[in-house]
């Protein structure tokens, strides 16, 4: 099964370019020779002067210049990419769509871990622009306001992946992740299935898993399934935790006759439970995953799953961020794929 749509998005954006020492030195009244220091050598200056410098920084979004000086251009041939975890091979697909498209035209990419913290990923984004690379990539659409704040005044291009969020940042290519999880809900329906359990993710700061769980929560409701709170049981994206999980719903709530799985891993090891314990699947209980890993083709029989091109997604988002440094803005409308 596929995601119903995926799509990239860009909207417009402040085109005035990276704030400069020079801006900030103007607005705290000061020269850049005392920015420098201020920053640097804090010690050096009087409190007064360091507050009046601390706050224009803050207050402009000013990111100092961590690159040698001997550079002549202002930004490199790299491309920063966060990701939440290497736990889980879902976005192994991104990484490497991106890598394939970025190593045509001799760009490198830098990865970063996030391990689903805002602040985290906040640091990570201050580290790039630091490092005046040429573009980022994010994944989700949620993020630190004050990591949005500098990315925006920044002036480089951004682009984010995976989820469509209603205002992005600069670009994003993705798909709709509660609509996709509603499909997947309906299609159980159809099948049959009366009494659909949900094995989850925890979606604090994951944008994703919350779109996908109020879409089984939605489907849940519309088609009168089951209870829309009691069935829902959280597990990191493992196999593991998966059959964990499900030893944990089937013992709570006997009478499911189907799951569902906002990813394949936990999909796959909830098959493996309920094989141990001489549950049929797809007879005696349905199991349906979200991703379309390469574990969900190998099972017997084939896992049922939401088919997500994230290889694509990858090389777009590295087609979008060249584009864009580029100079080609008149590619970047929107596109549905």
């Amino acid at each position: 099964m596929t995601s119903e749509k995926k799509r990239r998005l860009t909207r417009t954006r402040r085109k005035s370019g990276a704030i400069r020492i020079e801006d900030v030195a103007a607005k705290a009244g000061v020269s850049t020779v005392t920015i420098s220091r201020t920053l640097n050598n804090p010690e050096t200056v009087s409190e007064a002067t360091r507050a009046r410098v601390l706050q224009a920084v803050e207050e402009l979004g000013y990111v100092p210049n961590r690159i040698a000086g001997g550079l002549a251009s202002s930004r490199t041939h790299t491309i920063g990419l966060v990701i939440p975890t290497l736990v889980s091979n879902i976005f192994a697909e991104l990484v490497r769509g991106m890598n394939m498209v970025l190593s045509e035209h001799d760009y490198q990419l830098i990865l970063a871990v996030s391990r689903y913290s805002l602040e985290t990923e906040q640091k990570q984004i201050v580290s790039f622009i630091q490092q005046r690379v040429s573009g980022v990539c994010l994944t989700g659409g949620e993020h630190d306001p004050r990591a949005r704040r500098l990315l925006e005044r920044s002036g480089i291009p951004v682009v984010e992946t995976i989820a469509l969020p209603r205002s992005p940042i600069d670009m994003a290519v993705g798909y709709d992740n509660e609509a996709a999880s509603y499909s997947m809900v309906k299609y159980l329906a159809s099948c049959g299935y009366k009494r659909i359990g949900l094995i989850t993710a925890p979606n604090r700061n994951n944008d994703r898993i919350d779109a996908r769980r109020n879409g089984y929560m939605r489907a849940v409701y519309d088609f009168g399934l089951a209870d829309r709170t009691t069935l829902i049981e959280n597990a990191f994206h493992t196999m593991a935790n998966g059959a964990r999980s499900f030893a944990d719903l089937i013992s709570e709530h006997p009478d499911i006759d189907a799951v569902f799985c906002t990813n394949d891993a936990t999909a796959a090891g909830a098959v493996f439970e309920a094989w141990r314990r001489g549950i049929r699947v797809p007879e005696d209980i349905g199991i349906a995953g979200f991703d379309d890993l390469e574990i969900a083709q190998q099972m017997v029989p084939a896992l049922t799953t939401v088919r997500t091109k994230r290889l694509q997604i990858g090389k777009l988002s590295a087609e979008m961020l060249l584009n864009r440094i580029n100079g080609n803005a008149n590619l970047l409308n929107a596109v549905d794929l």
